[in-house]
């Protein structure tokens, strides 16, 4: 691709990531090979609705996972990131339903009521409109809309391969979803039944408990007088819920309970209704709850339902699918289940049965989709049995062919399963899969086929009624990782990337999906879905809020981008997600990084502007130059004389770096990845090996042969690049065609990763160049707390390790030209003949800057003090870390060992203040 010969001088990331992006997907770069020769890695994304747009938590979750793909890309293998969306049946309904209430009444834009009236009008015209052109209406829509997810992810530059997307309700998955069903139904493992479900009023639909969420909520405890058929007494029942006892069928004790003992066989009056009802026992019964006295409604209830069944009690359904009362609620029906509760709290208050009310804490079930409160009710749905495929899934992560990261969560999802219920997978919605099943209304028997029946298979009669239900969006979402591959078909693509090597997904769908996808995988292809799930944090605000729209606070991650550009919002990302641990997010943290792209792109420049005044021959000798060996890597390139020591330096700390982001990334500590590349690139590299060679390149060329300095620059700064590469794709891609090679790849993400030979590691190159850098650091503070900056004060430097001092000696060049001041005395020694300001660096080295200005000891004591206490503060919280176990656990070795060194370099350096005061106190 061509790039402009002169780089710009500001960094402007709008300019060049759309261009980028589209380059990316028009070369199709992202394609596997198939090669089998190549280790292979593939991800299938957790697929986004086609109802939304990209929030927080899918950037987060996409820049994992681009990391990664790029990091494994680069390392040689073969990869496929396999993309997709779902179909989302409830959400792309009611999204459906509101447009057409939006047609209807335009009028309403912009006022309050406008969403909830759209929406009942788009029920109504729904209903109106019929299956058939709803779900046209519904295809329509994601066409024109659904795609949304996938503009968006091309522009954040996700390298995934487009012509292998997927949807849900593609015609070759559905197949696949039919043909699950029906095998399941085969083997006993579906089938229908009664029962008390979930069942949303709004949505019109039966939910799972998963899809259930459970809002705490200050209520009422009512206690009501049941009085005994024999007129001699009454049991008071409490109740959260009293316009449910129209549809009592019993009340209950604990037959341990001895407070009731002769009451039980006993038979009450309902209150209101004027049924009699016997009192039972049941151990189900909590004798502290209330009175210990409860009512049992076997149709609103799923514990009521299940006392029932033991007592053959009978059930009476008082509540409808429109949470109205039904004709068996005598003279409530036709109310709302509110407006019925306060009519028969009324109403027992007027006939003196109302005992009292007091204040309750519940926890009132919500619909995770529309908010509406639940209402259990007993209705006909279809059913999979989990028994029999749960305990393979618990096996698979136990033995350890899945590996979830953080561990924590094995332990979670082995308790989930452990107490798995049947799951609920008919949706009464008109949107989805449409279950394969079939009614004869001739002789009552289902029939399940991957195909339409032409008749009855047990009398043949051909007038066959389908089912209108549709299956619950993660029974099809559970087929992912093979479904998306081809299954049934055995295809090459199946052979080849099943199972997947890792999946990516937020918490709270490790049950809905996760779980799911194991179950079946393992049913259906007799292999794990993936071997390893990473579970990634969730993305909060900069006060660790959850974003919500209610708050306010939520964040667009296009916005930010476009603001601050994507490799600066995928940065921040990164370098914030500890496993385990939520990101609290802000644009102040995109801001800083915003600012390291832009050192990124000041150092690419100055070595670009820097390359372009070398002669022809010497470009040319350089592109050859920065080809790695294959296999090998780059060495360091040395002068005639010996290899200069900060190129030791910097190439020992590239090798050390490459190790230490390989580690990290391999165990999804992307924080200690983007930590790591961040400290190298803009302290190692820009702020110490760039300006320690920064005469030798900017000074002309002598000669035929280009000079070391600008090989091992050229060759640092391609890795570095390399390095930055997976958490900073656009700036690396634009810079590294900036430079030149003798064979140029199409990308930097098709090139390899680990670029710096094994050879070049030297430890004893990077204990002295930390010498000199701790003097250089010493000097510069020295300097500006006298003041000094501007002038270049004598000095003298005194240590009495003889091979520190000639160190020092032999670079006092670039120490003079990097701290600034004159050339110094060295001794092994201090002596102290007038005042100066007294610096300790590492290595036990004594640093003096003289001037005449006389020093102000009082306020070098104060200096002192404060930075005394500064480092006291820095000291006391390392000491807290490495005494708290968590951290020790829970932290990579390579952390733990860094944060002990830290402890050891802060303890010296507060010992040598401590001598400083010392010192001064004595001096003065």
């Amino acid at each position: 691709m061509h790039v402009e010969a002169q780089i710009p001088k500001v960094y402007s990331p709008q300019a060049i990531e759309s261009r980028w992006a589209r380059f990316w997907i028009e070369q199709k770069l992202y394609r596997p090979s198939g090669d089998p020769a190549r280790p292979r890695f593939c991800l299938s994304i957790p697929p986004p609705n086609i109802t939304g747009s990209l929030h927080m938590g899918h950037m987060l979750e996409h820049t994992e996972i681009d990391i990664l793909m790029r990091w494994h890309r680069m390392r040689g293998e073969d990869v496929l990131w396999l993309p997709g969306t779902d179909h989302a049946s409830i959400a792309t309904q009611m999204i459906v339903e509101r447009e057409l209430g939006r047609e209807a009444l335009p009028q309403l834009e912009g006022r309050p009521e406008a969403q909830s009236a759209w929406q009942r009008e788009g029920q109504r015209l729904r209903l109106a409109m019929g299956p058939e052109r709803f779900v046209e209406r519904c295809w329509k829509w994601k066409e024109e809309n659904g795609e949304a997810i996938r503009r968006q992810m091309e522009r954040l530059g996700a390298s995934v391969d487009w012509s292998r997307h997927r949807f849900t309700m593609d015609p070759a998955y559905s197949r696949a979803v039919i043909a699950v069903f029906a095998r399941l139904y085969e083997k006993g493992l579906i089938y229908r039944g009664q029962y008390i479900i979930n069942w949303c009023p709004r949505c019109g639909t039966a939910v799972s408990d998963l899809e259930v969420v459970h809002d705490p909520r200050t209520g009422h405890l009512w206690y009501i007088r049941y009085p005994f058929e024999t007129g001699d007494g009454h049991l008071s029942v409490a109740t959260t819920r009293p316009e449910t006892m129209l549809g009592d069928t019993a009340v209950a004790v604990n037959p341990a309970d001895n407070r009731y003992r002769s009451a039980v066989g006993r038979r009450a009056v309902l209150p209101l209704v004027g049924r009699v009802i016997p009192v039972v026992a049941d151990a189900a019964v909590d004798p502290q709850f209330g009175t210990g006295v409860v009512k049992v409604t076997p149709g609103h209830d799923p514990n009521d339902y299940a006392i029932a069944a033991r007592h053959g009690l009978p059930t009476v359904r008082v509540i409808d699918e429109h949470a109205q009362m039904t004709e068996l609620a005598g003279p409530y029906r036709g109310l709302d289940r509110y407006k019925a509760r306060e009519a028969v709290l009324r109403d027992l208050t007027a006939q003196g049965l109302l005992e009292k009310t007091e204040n309750y804490e519940l926890s009132v079930g919500t619909c995770q989709r529309c908010k509406t409160v639940v209402e259990p009710l007993l209705s006909t749905q279809w059913f999979m049995k989990m028994n029999a495929l749960a305990p393979p899934a618990l096996e698979a992560v136990r033995d350890g062919r899945i590996r979830i990261t953080p561990d924590n969560y094995a332990k979670i999802y082995l308790d989930w399963m452990e107490n798995i219920h049947d799951w609920c997978i008919s949706r009464q919605l008109w949107w989805g899969h449409r279950i394969p099943a079939w009614y004869c209304d001739a002789c009552g028997e289902v029939i399940v086929a991957q195909e339409p029946p032409a008749a009855c298979s047990k009398c043949r009669a051909a007038s066959l009624r389908p089912e209108t239900d549709v299956l619950d969006t993660w029974f099809s979402s559970a087929l992912w990782p093979f479904a998306t591959l081809g299954w049934p078909e055995q295809t090459e693509d199946l052979k080849r990337f099943y199972p997947n090597d890792l999946m990516i997904m937020g918490f709270d769908i490790l049950f809905f999906w996760g779980a799911r996808m194991t179950m079946m995988g393992l049913e259906f292809t007799g292999e794990v879905p993936f071997r390893e799930l990473y579970i990634h944090a969730l993305v909060r605000d900069a006060e660790r809020q959850k974003m919500s729209k209610t708050k306010g606070n939520v964040l667009d991650p296009l916005e930010v981008t476009e603001k601050y550009g994507t490799d600066a919002v995928r940065f921040a990302l990164a370098i914030s997600a500890a496993p385990g641990t939520d990101i609290a997010f802000s644009d102040q943290k995109v801001e800083s990084y915003r600012a390291f792209a832009n050192k990124v792109w000041n150092a690419g420049r100055f070595i670009v502007m820097n390359l372009q005044k070398l002669p022809d021959f010497a470009r040319n000798q350089l592109a050859q130059a920065i080809e790695p060996m294959p296999g090998l890597g780059f060495d360091a390139a040395a002068s005639s004389e010996k290899l200069a020591l900060a190129d030791r330096w910097i190439f020992s700390r590239l090798l050390a770096v490459t190790r230490e982001v390989n580690g990290a990334l391999a165990s999804y500590r992307f924080h200690e990845a983007a930590h790591t590349v961040y400290h190298f690139f803009w302290h190692e590299f820009c702020d110490w090996y760039l300006e320690w060679v920064k005469p030798e390149i900017t000074r002309p060329m002598d000669g035929t042969r280009t000079p070391p300095c600008w090989i091992n620059l050229a060759r640092v700064f391609e890795a570095a690049l390399h390095l930055l590469h997976p958490f900073m794709p656009f700036i690396t891609e634009e810079l590294w065609h900036q430079l030149p090679r003798a064979r140029r790849g199409p990308s930097i993400s098709l090139t390899s990763f680990e670029l710096v030979s094994d050879r070049v590691a030297d430890p004893v190159s990077e204990t002295q160049f930390h010498v000199i850098e701790e003097f250089i650091v010493a000097a510069r503070h020295a300097k500006a707390d006298m003041g000094l900056q501007t002038e270049k004060p004598s000095a003298q430097v005194a240590c009495q390790d003889l091979r520190v001092l000639e160190l020092l000696r032999t670079y006092q060049e670039t120490m003079l030209r990097l701290a600034g001041f004159e050339a110094p005395n060295f001794r092994q020694q201090p002596s102290v003949t007038e005042p100066s300001i007294v610096r300790h660096s590492g290595a036990g080295v004594d640093f003096r800057l003289f001037h005449e200005k006389t020093i102000d000891r009082d306020a070098e004591r104060a200096r002192l003090v404060r930075e005394r206490t500064k480092v006291q503060q820095q000291l006391d919280q390392l000491q807290r870390q490495l005494q708290n176990e968590a951290f020790r656990g829970r932290a990579h070795q390579e952390v733990v060992r860094a944060t002990e060194r830290r402890h050891g370099e802060v303890s010296a350096h507060y010992g040598k203040i401590i001598e400083s005061l010392r010192k001064l106190e004595s001096d003065g």
